[in-house]
């Protein structure tokens, strides 16, 4: 991926452009956007370059680079590289991914949406239960227990700036066919539960990172 950042493909952008920030005539802007890439977090220039909001990502065996918001719908929101990356997020939960060796299909609450609810004010120990679809390997409906311990004020530092969060883990457990555990780790605004900074196991075998450059709500 650190060598294939060039430009978004026109196609991808032209179907996403409908119901976005985005129009046809900002196509060529988007692209510049993504152009920077690096081992490590852009620089601030890098960042305000352009007026998108931007995630970056990282993913061990891929390498990093620069997400740009392509659209945002029924609190969904669909980020991608220019090599094809895409992840579809909602509330910083990661609910679908392509262009990864494994990648998530689907991703749905039973009841309770604790992300929704807003990671900065879970109790201790708060439970909730979602089921995921992933390939390859074809598993679907694979329930996933989920388990989250009390938020706890930290600092994390985005571009060189010291930024005061919430700490939240979810601990993960599959069932059966699967059977993994995992635990995921998010950083969150805690004025409004925007999640600044993740780590999430997407699969049994694909852990990604995201932190957020720039933001879609202004702040």
């Amino acid at each position: 991926m650190r060598c294939c950042l060039q430009v978004l493909l026109p196609f991808w952008l032209i179907a996403l452009s409908g119901c976005t920030q985005l129009g046809q005539a900002t196509i060529e802007t988007m692209g510049e956007a993504v152009t920077s890439r690096s081992a490590k977090t852009p620089v601030q220039a890098e960042v305000d370059a352009t007026p998108f909001a931007k995630l970056w990502l990282e993913i061990p065996e891929l390498g990093s680079a620069i997400m740009v918001l392509g659209r945002s719908v029924d609190n969904r929101r669909f980020w991608a590289t220019s090599s094809q990356q895409v992840l579809v997020e909602s509330d910083g939960l990661v609910i679908r991914s392509s262009g990864l060796p494994q990648n998530l299909s689907a991703s749905r609450w039973e009841g309770f949406n604790p992300f929704a609810h807003g990671l900065h004010r879970l109790p201790q120990n708060a439970t909730a239960a979602r089921i995921v679809d992933w390939m390859p390997g074809y598993y679907a409906g694979v329930r996933l227990l989920t388990r989250y311990s009390r938020p706890q004020i930290t600092a994390i530092e985005i571009n060189g700036v010291s930024t005061r969060v919430m700490y939240v883990e979810e601990h993960l457990v599959a069932e059966a066919p699967a059977r993994f555990r995992a635990t995921n780790y998010f950083w969150v605004d805690p004025d409004n539960g925007k999640v600044l900074r993740s780590e999430q196991q997407l699969t049994p075998e694909q852990r990604i990172r995201t932190t957020l450059l720039k933001s879609w709500w202004g702040r």
